[in-house]
């Protein structure tokens, strides 16, 4: 893929069109000259809009401002790709919808599209898209030029990880079975930990109690309640049995009462018939003496008299006794039949309410039954998730193990592309700092985590100015000119990238992108303020200042709205 054209539907606009190899430049200038930051000086004619437009032209988000500031206009952007040209169209005020060589399609489509026309995507590997890898080749805003390795759609160590490891053309299902197993790893750890100290899940399946304990006993009291339930008899008439057993005890128990009130009777007359009348004729016959000279002779009776009426007493007294006993004997026997009669039925009654119960009763055990077999289900799924999350961890854990060991394989068998690459990027590197070490390491990364290689882009020279944009440049030309699975001939950095670079490092720098793009056949393409043109002009040769006017593709300036990109005055954050 290289660009051709980037143009508008308003006569204004002022068209970008890129040389189809070597150098385009796209210039900024300012009529006013100030000291300070060359970038915030230069900043408003368009430069990073120019970006920012081929950006949304490939598939960017939507982008509010453009709806904005510049409602409905349309931005058309020409490229080549492998032999072929096509044409992308998209409307400020319509931007979910796209026209890719005339047809209209989706934003996803068209993304999905251009992923084919510009790489070589492994399927079912994640992190890997057009737009995210797009940024490798054409950075786009301030987050994209702090680190090599780092472009703004990286959200994540992984994502950057496989990006570069994928156009770097290593073995990307190393990054991604790693990412796999340590998210499979992290979950199972989560959720065994949830399990076990989560009190509202805890309490849940287990209601606090200790799982073994509390299932050995649910078990066995299933057991105990199956057996009772196998030996009940369902009785239909179970409660008016029960109401007949109950009436029966009352009965028996007022019989038992009355027994014992006749049997104690029975037995006082028993001890009254026992009692003599202990006063002798002697005694009697005293009395009557003692009686006879308080009293006159003829109020006495004869003593003979009352021995006759003592005896008529006595014997009256153990008649009337002996009866009264007959009829208790008589109606204590008639209770003791009675009792056992009461007793017989009540023993049957309660032998059939033994080994009876009534409906409710029977549904109600069932209905204890199933709800101690859901208790102990849940107890007995806790525990089996247990084990299982304990046989998938150490599992998950064997298989990050088996990949630390398939990864150090695979580091030593790929030297000669390590070196290669290394090779590309130290060239590059020398060429502006000759004196300092540099190098892209990989190395294996065998800790929990999700990134399978250590990578760093490096230039051993910390104390100098624009070290940092250096590695940038040198690391994007090797993904341009070393790089695998792509089909991106250009790289497109913006002014930001040598606003810190030392002068003889930027000049030695657009040599560099002049020889690869000469020798290669592709695209570079970088926007320049006109003041770091002038600070690396002591630096160029006559021949390479003419080289850096005949390719600027397009000069922008500040002193009227025509000069400027859009060939309008906006104010527009984007």
């Amino acid at each position: 893929m290289r660009l051709i054209e980037l143009t508008a539907d308003r006569a204004s606009f002022r068209p970008v069109r890129f040389n189809p190899d070597g150098l385009s430049l796209i210039v900024g200038g300012r009529s006013q000259k100030e000291d300070g930051d060359s970038d915030k000086t230069y900043n408003g004619v368009g430069k990073s809009l120019a970006i920012a437009l081929i950006h949304f032209c490939l598939g960017s988000n939507k982008v509010n401002a453009f709806q904005e500031a510049i409602p409905d206009w349309e931005f058309s952007l020409r490229f080549e790709n492998r032999g072929n040209n096509h044409r992308i169209s998209r409307n400020t005020s319509r931007q979910n919808i796209v026209v890719f060589d005339g047809q209209e399609m989706k934003l996803k489509d068209l993304r999905e599209h251009l992923a084919c026309l510009a790489f070589d995507l492994p399927s079912g590997v994640d992190g890997l898209s057009f737009r995210p890898l797009l940024y490798k080749f054409l950075r786009r805003g301030k987050a994209d030029y702090v680190e090599a390795e780092h472009t703004s759609s990286d959200h994540s160590p992984y994502e950057k990880l496989i990006r570069n490891i994928f156009l770097l053309g290593l073995d990307v299902d190393l990054v991604a079975e790693k990412a796999r197993l340590n998210q499979r790893l992290k979950r199972i750890q989560d959720s065994n930990k949830s399990l076990k100290n989560d009190p509202v899940l805890r309490e849940f399946y287990t209601a606090n109690k200790d799982v073994e304990i509390e299932l050995s006993f649910l078990q066995e009291r299933i057991t105990q309640l199956e057996a009772n339930q196998r030996s009940f008899e369902v009785a239909d008439d179970y409660y008016q049995v029960e109401k007949e057993a109950n009436d029966l005890g009352i009965e028996l128990q007022a019989l038992r009462n009355r027994a014992v009130i006749l049997r104690n009777a029975i037995d006082n007359i028993d001890k009254s018939l026992k009692v003599r009348p202990d006063i002798t004729p002697d005694r009697i016959e005293t009395a009557y003496r003692e009686l006879g000279s308080a009293f006159r002779p003829e109020t006495l009776r004869r003593l003979e008299e009352v021995q006759e009426f003592h005896r008529h007493l006595v014997d009256n007294r153990v008649t009337r006794l002996s009866q009264e006993r007959r009829r208790l004997e008589r109606e204590f026997a008639n209770k003791e039949q009675s009792i056992r009669a009461l007793n017989d039925a009540l023993n049957e009654k309660t032998a059939f309410l033994g080994r009876s119960r009534a409906l409710d009763y029977f549904v109600a055990i069932g209905n204890e039954i199933a709800s101690l077999k859901a208790k102990a289900q849940k107890l007995d799924d806790y525990r089996a998730l247990g084990r299982r999350w304990s046989d998938e961890l150490a599992t998950t854990k064997g298989a990050m193990q088996q990949e630390v060991l398939r990864t150090n394989a695979y580091l030593a068998q790929i030297h000669p592309r390590l070196d290669e690459v290394n090779g590309v990027f130290k060239g590059l590197s020398r060429r502006l700092y000759p004196d300092s070490p540099a190098g892209l390491t990989l190395r294996n990364n065998d800790g929990e985590n999700q990134v399978r290689f250590n990578f760093e882009v490096r230039i051993e020279n910390d104390a100098s100015d624009g070290i940092n944009e250096a590695r940038i440049f040198c690391y994007d030309l090797t993904l341009l000119t070393a790089g695998r699975n792509h089909h991106i001939n250009l790289v497109f950095h913006d002014s930001r990238l040598f606003s810190d670079m030392d002068p003889r490092q930027r000049a030695e720098a657009f040599r560099i992108a002049r020889d690869i793009t000469a020798r290669r056949g592709c695209q570079y393409i970088a926007t320049l303020n006109e003041d770091q043109i002038e600070g690396m002009a002591d630096y160029l040769t006559e021949e390479e200042r003419a080289m850096i006017t005949a390719n600027t593709v397009l000069a922008l300036g500040d002193r009227a709205a025509e000069e400027k990109l859009l060939g309008v005055q906006v104010d527009m954050h984007y």
